[in-house]
């Protein structure tokens, strides 16, 4: 019980994280666009990146709150942390730094705190998988799969042991 109370809590805080982000980015599109105009390796995507990254967010945060979902949510969450620590990265090196897009108070941190903030994010993620694989390794139902007994357990139980 303590593993899917940690996994949700994990789940909560990409949730929080992406709306907040999102929604910022969404809210001041202008101000972001400029942003991503402004680095010499986005500029010319950033018409295409100023609405595929706050949706991503969007559709992300959402992910993790379905427990259908929460898995490839997960995935996703990881996914997008390790790509906007990778630019963070990128940009970190340039001659010419711009600040990064995240929006609100992220926006605010030093390139430090930003990357630690993301880096423990995706640990938190990765954390958040692996117990999530381990849980539904343990369930009754992928027990009855070793068995072939899963299709009567699943008739009995339903669906209730989504991965």
């Amino acid at each position: 019980m303590k593993k899917e109370k940690f996994i949700y809590l994990i789940a909560f805080l990409f949730f929080g994280l992406f709306l907040y982000s999102g929604i910022i980015k969404f809210m001041s599109l202008e101000s972001f666009r400029g942003e991503l105009d402004g680095s010499e390796y986005l500029h010319h995507v950033a018409g295409i990146l100023q609405w595929v990254i706050p949706t991503l967010e969007l559709v992300t945060c959402c992910m993790v709150i379905i427990p259908r979902l929460r898995l490839p949510g997960l995935y996703l969450s990881v996914a997008l942390m390790a790509l906007f620590t990778g630019y963070l990265l990128l940009i970190r090196g340039s001659a010419d730094p711009v600040s990064c897009s995240c929006g609100g108070f992220i926006e605010r941190l030093r390139p430090n705190e930003h990357l630690i903030l993301n880096v423990g994010f995706i640990a938190l993620g990765l954390a958040a998988i692996w117990l999530k694989k381990i849980l539904y390794v343990q369930s009754p139902l992928a027990q009855a799969g070793k068995t072939g007994e899963a299709e009567k357990l699943k008739k009995r139980v339903g669906n209730s042991f989504n991965h």
